[in-house]
């Protein structure tokens, strides 16, 4: 699924269309990752706060750090703490 469309003048500038919704993007890369990970994509990237669905990690983790910032914290601290022991036992054994 997924494919180019076509590349337009819209307002003297160059974009691209994508032929499975329409929506038009400026940048090759937006155009991309919308291809990729987004149009016509499942959301299986759920919120382990409020059950928030996401087609896209990086947006699910925007999402809790803006909204959930304590549970990002929390989890940033034991993330941290892991491999830092991951790193000691590393080193001394």
């Amino acid at each position: 699924m997924g494919g180019f469309h076509g590349e337009l003048k819209i307002a003297g500038h160059t974009v691209s269309r994508c032929k499975n919704c329409g929506r038009t993007y400026k940048s090759k890369p937006a155009y991309s990752r919308h291809i990729n990970h987004e149009c016509g994509k499942v959301e299986i990237h759920t919120c382990p706060v409020c059950s928030r669905t996401y087609k896209r990690k990086d947006i699910m983790k925007t999402h809790i750090k803006d909204l959930h910032p304590d549970y990002y914290i929390r989890e940033r601290k034991l993330l941290e703490n892991r491999i830092l022991s991951e790193d000691f036992l590393s080193r001394n054994i």
